[in-house]
């Protein structure tokens, strides 16, 4: 299933070069997308849909802490208020598109 997120802000992106974390490469392209609760509604309900139904099929008991998608209200990062985030990483260089 692809779910295309539209109108959300970058943060912490390592997209040209690998990530790097306490300073050691992490081998992965990596950003985290915000979504806004109100606005991206139906987007979170797709993405939390979608997770649910690949631990499903899986058979995968996954801690909440663990998942891809996060809610901001818990971070403690006054920012995050009313914010959902999302984090994606691969391998694979993305591709760039209108930068």
């Amino acid at each position: 299933m692809k779910i295309k997120l539209q109108n959300v802000r970058l943060s912490f992106p390592s997209l040209f070069r690998h990530g790097v974390f306490g300073g050691q490469s992490t081998e992965k392209y990596e950003a985290t997308f915000i979504l806004d609760k109100t606005d991206h509604a139906e987007v979170i309900k797709q993405i939390e849909e979608a997770q649910k139904a690949l631990m499903a099929e899986k058979k995968l008991k996954i801690a909440s802490d663990k998942l891809a998608l996060k809610d901001g209200d818990d971070s403690g990062r006054d920012e995050m208020i009313g914010k959902m985030a999302i984090k994606a990483s691969t391998k694979k260089r993305p591709v760039i598109i209108d930068r």
